[in-house]
């Protein structure tokens, strides 16, 4: 009888040493304690972007078709098989398969990513040999990832139903291997002890679905960033072992196997906490040597001038947004990329607003008066307090907002220094979106196409 497990990471999100979690670093500490001979590791997405050093890479990212560090470091990291996630390709498919086409080590799979011919954009599966027993891993994300990530980019690729392509790839691959596993950039829709509903099903998590799929022994999950594992019985009565490990490097999951002769028993599962600070005595020297000086340079670039304007910031998050209308407070000048992160913090560094017309004059008035520009050039502004502003992209509001009604709406995106002078309840949508590297992003185009800005607030 051969025990093999199943180690697993995800969502984590560019993060080295955050401080307040693992991060890659924690991560890989406690993956360098698995024997790696009787073992599969895996990363289950959202890997390039969450953090400065991921916001930095995407800066300095010139070339589509380049390696990517940070993916590059699985190979350090000794990581098997790696599935994207949704922001893994908001830099567009190109940047994402230039980036996978540099991996040595490590598989990078997905199952449902189809491109304009019908065949699979990476490869769908793979199988491992760990001791003689035959490790079959599947990859898949979730099939919201146009409306999670950024349009551009996504032209040739379409995201079908993860169920549906895992289940296709478990019928052929099952006979082939003793052991079965997917590894899926996705979330629970269900509590899988309770069975109480954990989102509206939308389908963007589909997780719960997974466990009831014919065939799979593992599932690792991923998304939602939430840290939970366990073991259940299927209605077929064999038992599957699921994992979901955090975010940020908060955890490991860990899923453990019996196999002998073909029949696999399901040991246990578990959601390992990572150590905050990982001794870098623990941590593999081939990832420390890559993403240290990384992580370095990025925390020095926070802190030097952000180049783009208000009417660039403003025109990124209407963009971003889909929104006909921005009020935003800024940082003033000097402006670095650390206060402008300070200004759009995660998760929600942003949110759509429906407020009546009236309450939002008096909230442009309010923010005004605290210090900073309310848009119209009469306030007088610190030295620190926020710019704020209010910008019209085009378009008229929609719903209730007849022009001569007396209670007129206005539909607007706002971050968090002008948010609070709106009402809570006005919230219509938090938009989860890494600001620091949408700006990033920005900022590299308006450098290589010789573009300039002045200052119009």
């Amino acid at each position: 009888m051969t025990r093999i497990t199943i180690a697993a990471t995800s969502d984590l999100h560019s993060h080295w040493r955050p401080g307040t979690v693992g991060g890659i670093a924690g991560a890989a500490a406690v993956l360098a304690g698995i024997d790696r001979d009787r073992a599969v590791v895996i990363d289950a997405g959202d890997l390039l972007t969450g953090s400065p050093l991921g916001a930095h890479q995407t800066l300095l990212r010139t070339d589509a078709g380049a390696e990517h560090p940070l993916l590059t470091a699985l190979d350090g990291l000794g990581v098997d098989a790696a599935v994207p996630g949704n922001h893994d390709f908001d830099d567009g498919l190109d940047s994402l398969l230039g980036a996978a086409a540099a991996l040595r080590r490590t598989r990078y799979l997905c199952a449902n990513a189809i491109g304009d011919q019908g065949e699979p954009v990476f490869a769908p599966s793979a199988v491992f040999v760990r001791e003689g027993v035959r490790i079959g891993v599947i990859g898949a994300v979730t099939s919201h990832v146009q409306r999670l990530s950024r349009h551009g980019g996504l032209e040739h690729v379409r995201f079908t139903d993860p169920v549906t392509a895992i289940a296709d790839q478990a019928l052929r691959l099952r006979p082939e291997v003793d052991l079965l596993v997917a590894a899926y950039h996705g979330g629970f829709e269900r509590d899988p002890e309770t069975g109480a509903p954990l989102d509206y099903d939308r389908g963007e998590n589909q997780a719960a679905r997974l466990l009831e799929m014919p065939g799979l022994d593992g599932l690792i999950a991923g998304h939602t960033h939430s840290a939970r594992a366990g073991t259940r019985a299927r209605d077929d009565g064999a038992r599957i072992a699921y994992a979901q490990p955090g975010y940020a490097g908060s955890h490991v999951g860990v899923l453990t196997f019996e196999v002998e002769a073909g029949a696999v028993q399901v040991v246990g599962a578990r959601a390992v906490p990572v150590e905050v600070n990982a001794p870098s005595a623990h941590v593999p020297r081939a990832a420390a040597e890559r993403l240290e000086p990384l992580h370095a340079a990025a925390e020095a670039w926070l802190d030097s001038p952000c180049p783009l304007d208000d009417d660039a910031l403003h025109a990124a998050v209407a963009a971003r947004a889909g929104s006909r209308r921005t009020a935003l407070g800024l940082p003033p000048h000097p402006r670095t990329w650390r206060s402008l992160l300070a200004h759009f913090p995660a998760p929600h560094g942003a949110s759509d607003y429906r407020v009546p017309r009236r309450e939002f004059e008096d909230a442009v008035r309010e923010a005004g008066a605290r210090g900073g520009d309310s848009g119209d050039g009469r306030v007088p502004r610190t030295a620190t307090a926020p710019r704020f502003r209010v910008v019209d992209h085009g378009g008229a509001d929609g719903g209730a907002d007849a022009a001569d009604s007396p209670e007129q709406w206005v539909a607007v995106t706002a971050n968090p220094a002008f948010g609070a002078h709106l009402h809570p309840s006005r919230v219509e949508r938090a938009h989860l979106v890494d600001w620091l590297d949408e700006f990033a992003r920005v900022a590299r185009h308006v450098h290589f196409s010789g573009a300039t800005g002045g200052d119009h607030a």
